[in-house]
């Protein structure tokens, strides 16, 4: 499905699937970032729908380790983001007046606070993520599998076009829809194949309790 093609039949299956393992939100996500991809980018407006597109699949990818394994990790609290934004106001009345050869820099009691939490958060939020991906792809059994890697280089390449502010991508060209749907894909893999584990395991459970209701009703009997 690239600029207008109809979903293909792996897409639906993948909707179905989120739709069924009592991920609605999850599922309407997904919905909104394939029907962004099948429309064709307007002139002038393509980082905008790359952004779109990226942000609903990102938004995807933290979800769905959660709602179709029932793995949770808590994020850090507070969150790297909730640090940064603390920072101008700790450091708005310092002069810093740094220079190429300082080797270090004087900065208030509070602001060197806030940039150790900061530091300590970016890096649990990392480990989280990869830790959330071992979870959810392998059940924690191989930190080393290969599908763990391309999670998370998908994970990095959709939040890296999620925002369209960063400095560093504003001279670039956005990423084609073949480069988008090739990342998607990789999640898609994941969750078809992580799907058929938790049908597989619902299917066990309902099994379970309906032996124990026939049980039940033969006792009763």
């Amino acid at each position: 499905m690239v600029g207008g093609a109809e979903r293909d039949v792996r897409q639906t299956r993948v909707l179905e699937a989120l739709r069924s393992s009592r991920s609605a939100k999850l599922a309407g996500i997904y919905h909104a970032a394939i029907e962004t991809l099948a429309v064709a980018p307007v002139s002038g407006f393509e980082l905008a729908r790359v952004s779109v597109i990226c942000h609903c699949v990102r938004e995807l990818m933290n979800g769905v380790p959660s709602a179709m394994s029932g793995i949770d990790i808590p994020r850090p609290d507070p969150n790297s983001d909730a640090l940064k934004n603390r920072l101008p106001d700790l450091l708005k009345k310092v002069d810093l007046a740094v220079d190429d050869d300082q080797e270090s820099v004087p900065v208030p009691n509070k602001a060197a606070k806030t940039l150790d939490e900061l530091i300590k958060s970016v890096a649990q939020e990392q480990g989280r993520n990869r830790r959330l991906a071992i979870a959810f792809i392998t059940d924690g059994s191989d930190d080393k599998h290969p599908a763990i890697r391309q999670w998370m280089s998908a994970q990095r390449f959709f939040a890296r076009w999620t925002h369209l502010d960063r400095k560093e991508d504003g001279d670039r060209d956005a990423p084609t829809d073949v480069v988008i749907l090739a990342n998607l894909r990789i999640v898609e893999d994941v969750i078809e194949t992580r799907a058929g584990l938790f049908f597989a395991n619902l299917d066990a459970i309902e099994d379970i309790l309906a032996a124990a209701n026939a049980a039940d009703a033969g006792g009763e009997a």
